[in-house]
């Protein structure tokens, strides 16, 4: 597994284990450098061999490659992708705002 903090898109390379046996390497892209620096990302987070399951949109054009929406770490732990992250934010707010003005 390999990651690269780089503009315009990050890019993680996986290994992917096929039900026939065989190892497809995926590319999974997401949001560029900055974006995810300021939310911790380090160029040394996937570092080894560890399984990870990666949620994201496939690629339109056909390759062994997804849009991050989640990252899913061996212990549980969810790294979402930052946009979806501010938008899951904004609508909690947006749910308890509401729920405050119904009251």
């Amino acid at each position: 597994m390999k990651l690269e903090l780089v503009n315009p898109h990050a890019r993680i390379f996986i290994n992917v284990l096929g039900e026939n046996g065989d190892v497809e390497e995926w590319l999974i892209e997401g949001p560029g450098r900055l974006a995810l620096a300021r939310r911790g990302w380090t160029e040394d987070m996937f570092v080894g061999r560890e399984a990870i399951t990666a949620i994201g949109n496939p690629s339109s054009e056909g390759r062994s490659a997804i849009w991050l929406e989640k990252i899913i770490m061996p212990d549980g732990t969810e790294i979402i992708d930052p946009l979806i992250a501010d938008q899951l934010a904004i609508e909690k707010e947006r749910r308890e705002r509401a729920r405050r003005a119904s009251q």
